[in-house]
């Protein structure tokens, strides 16, 4: 699993933000960090859209872009729930399936949200249609990562376990790793 730059506190904004957006590329950031990101910029660009659809008309002539706006936002969404440290625990098949769930529920949620709110704006600007789309979408996407963050801290302490690869991986104590783990801020014997 790649490692995070080290973050200096007193660094600029600039600069933390840069660190986050732009990760290490090995296969764990291009699935949980970049496919999440792009997940989250369509989202932003699906709400708009099904607020006022013609606005990305203009840009789109030809296509309505709805279904890969969503497709993306809802690929984005599931990888994260998947990559999230309360469903560790989990195998693979069940992390699968609540990501997938909780995709769909958090997105089509959403969509029926701003259709609602797409009917009371329809005679409005453009422009007001573009803020009230990117505010609800950011809005929601907010409250939807702090309950993510809230279930996440109720998973117990981490540790850190060694890994078949050379770096060493952060993991929650619970059951299943206890039983490898039996001394608490160890070192696994897999």
């Amino acid at each position: 699993m790649c490692t995070p730059a080290c973050r200096d506190p007193e660094t600029s904004l600039i600069s933390r933000v840069g660190q986050f957006l732009f990760q290490p590329i090995c296969r764990d950031t291009v699935l949980f960090h970049y496919a999440p990101l792009l997940g989250a910029a369509n989202y932003g660009l699906l709400s708009v859209n099904v607020i006022n659809p013609n606005v990305l008309a203009c840009y789109f002539p030809n296509r309505d872009v709805t279904n890969i706006l969503f497709l993306h936002s809802f690929t984005g969404l599931g990888l994260h729930l998947y990559s999230r440290p309360h469903l560790y625990c989990l195998r693979n098949p069940h992390k699968m399936i609540y990501g997938v769930y909780g995709s769909l529920i958090f997105n089509f949620g959403s969509v029926l949200i701003w259709v609602i709110l797409g009917r009371f704006l329809c005679s409005q600007k453009p422009s007001t249609s573009v803020f009230v789309g990117l505010g609800s979408g950011l809005t929601l996407g907010l409250i939807g990562k702090w309950y993510l963050d809230h279930v996440d801290s109720t998973v117990p302490h981490y540790f850190v376990c060694s890994s078949s690869r050379s770096q060493p991986e952060l993991r929650p104590c619970c059951i299943q790793v206890q039983q490898r783990c039996p001394t608490a801020f160890g070192q696994c014997n897999e």
